[in-house]
């Protein structure tokens, strides 16, 4: 690898290290927190919230179990109290995810689930596979909440946020939309293998519709998570990704369908926008070739977009 090539990888890598660490940190840490029940509330109400925490309360409660209370009980409560329920499923989620890492990582069942895959996995038919190993697994990956993703020839469990797409109507308005950004997100991740496998156009795409969030939900208990998704947006966007670079490394010029989808990008009037339109027109002018202004540029774009 050149030095060009060598500096521009260590530049994205250290880019994503910041903007995921964050989330790293909340992993496997994270301790569901209680539902308040809302004032004046109804005998149904208190029971269900009662019950509710009561499981909260378990020592290790999984994910699973939160995720049936959730199911069972959502239909009773406020949209306060309902969101603060999938808040604390949410919650144990993340923390269960070094165990379900930590299972599916075993060499044999990394085989199994590989012939499974391949094969056309059906998380909604995990129990019907007669290895107990497998299906015990498999289980415990759908019943959590979670479905099995792969990169780099490894299998490893996410977080399906479209699960709770079905609870959108029941919710706050900001739960609604964070529910929203995470689905996509579950859905198809953007990176894998160190490139991007979703276009330069949704990529920009995704990163305006964070800004929004951000912009129209600022005091939302899920802006935190929502900001580190954002910063790592903010590197796909102004970087790349270490084998989807923005700029060639042996002739440092635009990725032409970047160009394409950031020039429609910049016509919005999002801070996001207005940046792009500045780093076009910088660019312009030396032939979309990255050169010193338009790095020193993008370093503080991607700087003062996450403030």
């Amino acid at each position: 690898m050149t030095n060009n090539k060598q500096a521009a990888a260590a530049l994205i890598i250290g880019l994503f290290a910041l903007a995921l660490a964050g989330c790293g940190a909340a992993a496997g840490k994270t301790t569901p927190p209680a539902v308040q029940s809302a004032p004046a509330a109804s005998p149904e109400e208190t029971a269900t919230v009662a019950a509710f925490n009561a499981l909260v309360a378990k020592k290790d409660v999984r994910a699973a179990e939160l995720l049936a209370a959730v199911d069972a009980g959502i239909g009773k409560v406020t949209r306060n109290e309902a969101s603060a329920m999938i808040v604390a499923a949410e919650a144990a989620q993340k923390r269960d995810l070094k165990r379900l890492e930590e299972l599916l990582s075993r060499d044999g069942l990394q085989r199994k689930i590989d012939n499974l895959y391949r094969a056309g996995l059906d998380p909604d038919k995990a129990g019907d596979t007669g290895d107990a190993e497998l299906r015990d697994a498999l289980l415990a990956v759908r019943d959590g909440g979670y479905r099995v993703d792969t990169a780099e020839g490894m299998y490893y469990p996410v977080i399906d946020y479209g699960w709770y797409r079905k609870y959108r109507g029941a919710v706050t308005d900001d739960l609604a939309a964070y529910i929203d950004l995470m689905a996509v997100e579950s859905d198809r991740a953007p990176a894998k293998d160190a490139a991007l496998v979703i276009g330069w156009d949704e990529v920009v795409r995704r990163a305006l519709a964070q800004e929004g969030y951000l912009k129209a939900y600022e005091d939302s208990p899920r802006s935190t998570d929502v900001k580190h998704l954002y910063a790592r947006y903010l590197a796909f966007v102004f970087y790349g990704a270490n084998n989807t670079p923005l700029f060639s490394y042996d002739s440092q010029t635009m990725n032409p369908a970047a160009r394409t989808a950031y020039a429609e990008a910049a016509k919005g009037d999002s801070r996001l926008a207005s940046s792009l339109r500045g780093y076009l027109d910088i660019l312009a002018k030396n032939g979309y070739r990255l050169d010193g202004e338009a790095e020193e540029y993008r370093k503080l774009a991607v700087r003062d977009l996450q403030e």
